[in-house]
């Protein structure tokens, strides 16, 4: 299971080479980069894509998606690092995908995706598999955080975690997973609380993923 998680994460990252460490790493994984539309609205001469739908706005140092919604604030000193963070982010939330299950779910209490700088967001998690729950959360630079630890969820039951709106600004994206495997996920993500993805860390995330079930909620946050 790990290997074949490892391999979906490099062919993810091949996908879409970024910045040189980026094409590194897709050259490591032995495939080209693609092809990737630049049909993401008007954008300054030396915006450059940053994966696919994305592209970055170097000098305020902003990336951009195809809504025209800024999804992650990364400020002028951005590095290649930074850059990489974010569009790794994104290759880690398309694998997920592949796990997603009706029976799990995350929303807003307000129905809110939308929220501003001081504002409290209230997420509900919600399962109609038993199992163990952990919460994770991915922020708009690519950070990840645990913010739950393997807590029971019988079916149909949910839980609430409230969360203060602060920098950095964009793209959040909230992820439960329900399973009766998930204690090695718990304990790989809490080694990286608060660190930058990167393409080790996306595939010690799936490796660890055990028979869990993923649901995920992105909201948008700005300042005032």
């Amino acid at each position: 299971a790990g290997r074949t998680a490892a391999a979906l994460a490099l062919a993810v990252i091949a996908a879409w080479p970024t910045s040189p460490r980026a094409q590194q790493l897709a050259n490591t994984a032995g495939a080209g980069g693609a092809e990737v539309s630049d049909s993401v609205g008007s954008a300054p001469a030396d915006s450059f894509i940053a994966g696919p739908g994305l592209v970055m706005h170097p000098g305020p140092g902003r990336v951009i998606d195809r809504r025209g919604e800024m999804v992650a604030e990364i400020g002028p000193d951005w590095s290649h690092a930074d850059l990489d963070a974010v569009s790794l982010k994104y290759s880690l939330l398309d694998a997920l995908a592949t796990r997603v299950d009706g029976r799990v779910a995350v929303r807003t209490r307000s129905g809110q995706r939308r929220f501003v700088e001081g504002e409290v967001l209230t997420a509900v998690f919600e399962s109609e598999r038993r199992g163990s729950a952990v919460v994770l959360a991915l922020d708009a630079t690519g950070k990840i955080f645990l913010l739950r630890t393997p807590q029971t969820m019988s079916a149909g039951s949910r839980m609430e975690i409230s969360l203060k709106v602060s920098p950095a600004f964009g793209e959040d994206h909230l992820i439960l997973v329900v399973g009766h495997s998930v204690a090695l996920l718990s304990q790989t993500v809490s080694g990286m609380q608060g660190a930058p993805l990167d393409a080790v860390k996306v595939v010690d995330v799936l490796s660890a993923l055990g028979d869990g079930s993923v649901a995920t909620l992105a909201v948008l946050t700005s300042a005032r």
